[in-house]
């Protein structure tokens, strides 16, 4: 569990909001100029992506691997308190989806994203 504040990066994916740590990020650039693996979030929660204006995520300490994800990213510092275990009626989602944790946020709550499963290529179970 985390022990101090954590700066994170909040991604929209309608109807979720998912979460993905700054400590995990080592860049942003367009969508047309990541080049290496591109893990596509979006598809990877059965969204349309062909109507949504997309951002690529560079991963930090991941060798040329990309989160293609929506352009509407919004950095929040959240408590370390606000990171928690999916709760039981959720543990369902974890399996189907590439989440970690349930985040609490001041104004609803979100999904962080598990990326050590989207890169492995584990991200469905």
């Amino acid at each position: 569990m985390r022990d101090r504040d954590v700066v994170a990066l909040v991604l929209p994916c309608p109807p979720h909001l998912l979460v993905l740590p700054a400590s995990a990020v080592d860049g942003i650039a367009d969508l047309d100029d990541a080049d290496g693996a591109l893990h596509d979030v979006l598809a990877l929660f059965g969204l349309d992506t062909a109507s949504t204006s997309r951002r690529a995520v560079r991963l930090a300490h991941r060798e040329a691997a990309w989160l293609a994800v929506g352009d509407a990213i919004v950095f929040r510092t959240l408590a370390s308190s606000a990171f928690r275990p999916l709760p039981p009626w959720l543990a369902g989602l974890s399996a189907r989806v590439p989440v970690a944790s349930f985040v609490q946020l001041g104004d609803g709550f979100a999904f962080e994203l598990d990326v050590e499963r989207i890169v492995t290529g584990s991200a469905h179970g």
